[in-house]
């Protein structure tokens, strides 16, 4: 049997245990580091989701010519689903921005009106409140007589 000197007893004990502790740090750290990157991934995702629900409340009422004709004072709330979620989204009144003699149809004696619209939608995650607003702008052609109420 070999004998020690008794000032190194216990020294493979003390090294184990600072191994053990410095890769205890890599594994809390590695941890921390890819939940972080699930939040953000989580967090891009619901902002893509609401602003594809503004975007697709945008659509809805893009195909509907008195929206921006009847030009209304406030503009009723909708829910759209997307994914597995539900979005409360608000539209604000459409602004006209610019109208004038549509230049094409520089024969006609009362050539249609080119008008350009803003219009502005907030979805809200109903989850987890996240908000996305989305501002997309119209170009419209109007009767001669039509005029921009803004």
């Amino acid at each position: 049997m070999v004998k020690f000197p008794s000032r190194q007893r216990g020294i493979s004990l003390i090294i184990s245990l600072i191994f053990l502790i410095v890769v205890t740090i890599f594994v809390l750290s590695a941890t921390m580091t890819s939940m972080f990157g699930f939040r953000i991934a989580t967090n891009v995702q619901t902002q893509n989701e609401a602003a594809a629900a503004a975007q697709a409340a945008i659509d809805q009422k893009l195909s509907d010519l008195s929206f921006f004709t009847g030009a209304p004072a406030s503009v009723p709330a909708v829910n759209i689903v997307v994914g597995a979620t539900t979005h409360a989204v608000n539209i604000d009144p459409p602004r006209c921005i610019s109208s004038g003699p549509d230049l094409d149809y520089s024969a006609f004696a009362s050539p249609p009106r080119l008008t350009l619209w803003r219009v502005t939608a907030t979805a809200t995650n109903a989850t987890n409140g996240a908000k996305s607003t989305v501002t997309q702008g119209v170009r419209l052609r109007l009767d001669p007589g039509a005029t921009c109420p803004n």
